[in-house]
């Protein structure tokens, strides 16, 4: 197994130690790597209904098998936990140079549990790991947090997940940071580490990551980097403008969720798209490991209340979260509350989505200036957002009511205010209105972390919605537009979680750049296995099984599948598709009987488990 280092370092904050275990030879073939190994080992180690914010949840950092090796795109790594947001199982992904870092460690998965005595960070410098005094740095920001640890261990080459004061004081969608700027941040993993006070874990390896045929690996990498310089997606859209050039195409099609989800299209989309972005901002380029895309971009604000700052994106998510949920159209004061994020550590997506959800509450009279520590957060209030990003990141007022996330905020509220809170199974809803896209609504409505924007998608672009065409996974010109059999999005689900669980980037995989059989050829010459695209798929089927069980045994069922008022009854305004809502039992009927989940319960039948080696 060339590309794998074969080992689990497990570490205990309580006790100071640590120590290594190898992974189960059978997790190889069944798991593959990434999302999957992070999956079974909570699902083997966690028992049910443990305190996510307790010192036993464990906290899973879990690179993939072509994660750092020459693979193009190949940054991507998993962190896994129970979610102190949603209760369910808790997967998030980040890329840059963390999980290449990690596997030069010599390790496939890093495992933390217990909780410091005092706030505590981590150095693992190969197979060494030494417990280091954090309370120096505890109460700075992410950025501040990786130069001062860097200083202190004289290694200006050391890569590091670190928290900020978000994590900290656990608001439950705070998020973990990486080179100061990328986020793994769904669900909460931030407040995980906040809870265990774990400021930071630093890495530094010297390891090789191997492959079993070298040379062929290196014809494979020139191929695939190839194939993603022909694909539109990659090459014609995310290369030149980054995830941005997303956000006007999104809107004009209707597919965009505009002031709290009362509209599908941002009028004003222009101030914050395309062309406003590359004027108004100062903007570099910037990569992750092995990556020919280059699609992330640092910004700098050259005027206003706000020159001189400067940091990371915002991206297409936190551009429309910011923007166009909020119906705010000033791109500085959307990019200041983006970098405020990153700086605190908070996921922008939920951030965004609470912050729209309390202007709306405003709008109607549910809270008022006594209530918002008297900002008048009204839609297009740039000002009062980033006022209340700061009291949400730092639990300051009516911030503090904010941080426990939608569903425990709307209930202090009271009165109608859960009328207007966007979120499945407690994750608020990423931009993307599912009112036009079945397939986007299925995963939304059943992904297992909650509301899901990384699987399955098909994003508009200047030529509009993707078209799936891909043979190999049986794909016949799908887009992301109502409504075609559910079989696709089975398989295009599955085809996107395997880049999690092999450790690439899903933009290797979102607009096909990367044909199916290519990512299992480069998975066999770095592994030496020898396994087929189904074996591929079927190892996806079998993680996304797993968490469903994970979540069964948390109190999870068809129940919970299942999204806004707003969106299941209140149709579309604008776009291709205005008038449409979601028939949620349609769509979760056909879409169980193809997992072969029961419609009643919304469970994996027995059968289903048998077939995936699960019982």
């Amino acid at each position: 197994m060339s590309c794998y280092q074969g080992k689990i370092l497990w570490i205990d904050l309580e006790k100071k130690k640590s120590e290594t275990t190898t992974v189960p030879k059978e997790w190889y073939k069944k798991y593959i790597g990434g999302e999957g190994f992070a999956t079974k080992l909570l699902y083997d180690n966690l028992k049910p209904k443990t305190d996510p914010l307790g010192k036993n949840n464990l906290l899973v950092l879990s690179p993939g098998p072509l994660t750092g090796s020459i693979v193009p795109c190949s940054s991507r790594m998993s962190v896994g936990f129970r979610s102190p947001l949603t209760g369910t199982i808790g997967m998030a992904n980040v890329g840059g140079f963390l999980g290449p870092m990690i596997k030069k460690t010599g390790h496939d998965l890093i495992v933390v549990s217990g909780k410091a005595a005092s706030p505590t960070y981590i150095y693992i410098k190969d197979s060494q790991v030494e417990f280091k005094d954090a309370r120096a740095i505890w109460g700075m920001d992410t950025t501040v947090t990786e130069e001062m640890i860097r200083k202190e261990l004289n290694n200006e080459k050391a890569i590091m997940a670190t928290i900020g004061v978000a994590g900290e004081k656990m608001v439950k969608f705070a998020s973990v940071i990486t080179d100061g700027k990328r986020a793994a941040a769904r669900g909460g993993p931030g407040a995980v580490m906040g809870s265990k006070n774990l400021k930071a874990i630093a890495f530094y390896g010297s390891s090789n990551i191997k492959a079993s045929d070298k040379e062929k690996m290196q014809d494979l990498a020139r191929e695939t980097r190839k194939d993603l310089k022909n694909n539109y997606l990659t090459e014609e859209v995310l290369k030149p403008y980054s995830t941005v050039a997303v956000l006007q195409p999104t809107s004009a099609l209707g597919l965009l969720a505009t002031k709290n989800w009362q509209h599908s299209s941002f009028h004003a989309a222009d101030k914050i798209g395309t062309e406003a972005f590359y004027e108004k901002l100062i903007v570099r380029n910037e990569t992750c490991h092995a990556c020919p895309v280059v699609c992330k971009r640092t910004t700098e604000i050259p005027e206003g209340k706000y020159a001189g700052e400067k940091g990371s994106g915002p991206e297409f998510e936190g551009l429309a979260s910011f923007g166009a949920k909020c119906g705010v159209d000033d791109l500085y004061s959307v990019t200041m509350a983006n970098y405020l994020c990153n700086r605190l550590g908070m996921d922008v997506i939920s951030v965004g989505q609470i912050i729209a959800t309390v202007m709306e509450w405003y709008e109607k009279g549910i809270v008022n200036k006594q209530v918002t520590n008297n900002l008048e957060i009204n839609f297009g209030n740039g000002d009062a957002m980033i006022e209340m990003v700061k009291n949400i990141g730092n639990r300051e007022g009516f911030g503090d009511v904010l941080a426990e996330g939608s569903i425990q905020a709307a209930n202090k509220v009271g009165g109608e205010a859960r009328s207007y809170i966007m979120h499945s199974k407690g994750m608020e809803l990423p931009v993307f209105d599912v009112r036009a896209s079945d397939g986007r609504a299925i995963s939304y409505l059943t992904s297992e972390r909650g509301a899901c924007h990384l699987r399955p998608t098909a994003p508009a672009t200047p030529k509009g919605a993707i078209q799936y065409e891909e043979p190999e996974l049986d794909l016949n010109g799908v887009s992301a537009l109502k409504s075609q059999n559910k079989k696709w999005v089975k398989s295009l689900k599955e085809y996107f979680l395997s880049a999690n669980m092999l450790g690439v980037c899903i933009f290797t995989v979102a607009g096909m750049a990367v044909k199916p059989s290519s990512m299992v050829t480069l998975y066999n010459v770095a592994s030496g296995e020898n396994i087929q695209l189904n074996d591929l798929l079927k190892s996806s089927e079998r993680v996304i099984n797993l968490q469903r069980m994970f979540n069964s045994r948390e109190g999870f069922n068809r129940n919970d599948d299942t999204l806004p008022e707003k969106l299941l009854k209140e149709p579309t305004k604008e776009g291709v598709l205005k008038g449409q809502v979601l028939n949620k039992d349609e769509i979760l009927d056909e879409y169980y009987e193809l997992m072969g989940w029961d419609k009643e319960t919304g469970l994996p039948f027995n059968e289903k488990l048998e077939e995936l080696d699960l019982l």
